[in-house]
């Protein structure tokens, strides 16, 4: 999992699989927020996601086309959205048959993906400071 920060948000270095379990993902949310019998898709998406179903939809449409992976430009809310629907759509479907025929992934790939998001955002916050502390006024080669 690489995630690097620019500007105000991150860009994920999304691998094919990667990104492929994540579309699948949100299109399987997406699919199951758009119901026309129901008035509620915005709030149905938001327990699903997190966010509103305009925004997941946003979330997807940056993502490379299938079977590609790529750089993905995320704010921490869209990394959020990512990370919940990974969780939400394991915990949805009753079994590993049922996740693998609707996503084409097994469900155990979806929670690693989830914790490699987290994970990833730790070690770089991290390392972040830590270049910071080496850049900062009492680094060491900068003392007068």
């Amino acid at each position: 999992m690489a995630i690097s920060r620019s500007g105000d948000g991150y860009v994920w270095h999304a691998r094919r699989q990667q990104s492929d379990l994540v579309a699948n993902s949100i299109d399987f949310v997406i699919y199951k927020s758009e119901n026309p019998a129901r008035e509620n898709s915005d709030e149905v998406c938001e327990v699903f996601s997190g966010v509103s179903l305009a925004e997941l939809v946003s979330i997807r449409s940056d993502f490379p086309e299938y079977g590609k992976g790529g750089d993905v430009s995320l704010s921490i809310g869209g990394i959020h959205a990512i990370y919940a629907t990974l969780l939400s759509c394991s915990n949805w479907m009753a079994s590993e048959e049922d996740f693998w025929n609707r996503l084409g992934f097994f469900r155990e790939n979806a929670g690693r993906l989830a914790q490699g998001f987290l994970l990833a955002l730790m070690r770089h916050d991290v390392l972040e400071r830590r270049a910071d502390q080496l850049e900062g006024p009492d680094a060491p080669g900068e003392r007068g």
